[in-house]
């Protein structure tokens, strides 16, 4: 039962969840299916196997690490998401806004996050991260001309200490084989805030 408010827009509908919860949890994240179809097709916010688009991944490592258990993980990133649903299927159109589908959407929270406009600063950061390439002394990646540690140190050393580290790589790798191949993914992927 969803009973949720945004922006003073109180929503109440009803889903049927399930929760694949993943042998080394809380290792990886749970992956999320409404089974009743009360999601209506157009929403598109579907991965492949038919589990819920929830967000860029390491956004939801973002969201979840900061309280990880099955509770947090419900109420900050499913609820946001059937509250987007349920919007939708009310008012046609999304409460929070989202994310373009596919390496866009993962460049889009590489720029939010990392405060970036430019997608080959985004890729020298990531390309630090996988290197493991941290000097605090030294001028960051991102090409400001500013000491990383008064830049986006902070932000990859979390990265290479993080247990998610792949999470980086993979998203270096696949925005590097898009763009490299000429190719990005179109649509539009999962919603950016939370209620």
């Amino acid at each position: 039962m969803l009973n949720a408010v945004y922006n003073d827009v109180q929503l109440f509908d009803e889903y049927e969840i399930r929760m694949v919860i993943p042998t080394n949890y809380p290792h990886s994240l749970p992956a999320v299916y409404e089974v009743s179809g009360g999601i209506p097709t157009e929403f598109e916010h579907f991965l492949d196997n038919g589990a819920l688009c929830l967000g860029v991944e390491n956004d939801l490592w973002d969201r979840f690490l900061t309280n990880p258990c099955l509770l947090h993980f419900m109420n900050e990133c499913v609820t946001s998401y059937l509250y987007a649903a349920t919007y939708f299927k009310k008012y046609g159109s999304f409460p929070f806004g989202e994310r373009s589908h596919g390496v866009e959407g993962i460049i889009e929270y590489y720029y939010e996050k990392w405060n970036l406009s430019d997608l080959q600063k985004v890729v020298s950061i990531l390309s630090a991260i996988y290197l493991k390439q941290y000097r605090g002394h030294l001028p960051c990646p991102c090409g400001s001309g500013i000491k990383a540690r008064k830049c986006h140190g902070r932000f990859i050393l979390e990265a290479i200490n993080s247990e998610h580290k792949q999470c980086f790589d993979s998203d270096l790798y696949y925005i590097w084989s898009c763009y490299e191949r000429g190719k990005s993914s179109g649509g539009k992927s999962t919603t950016k805030r939370t209620i």
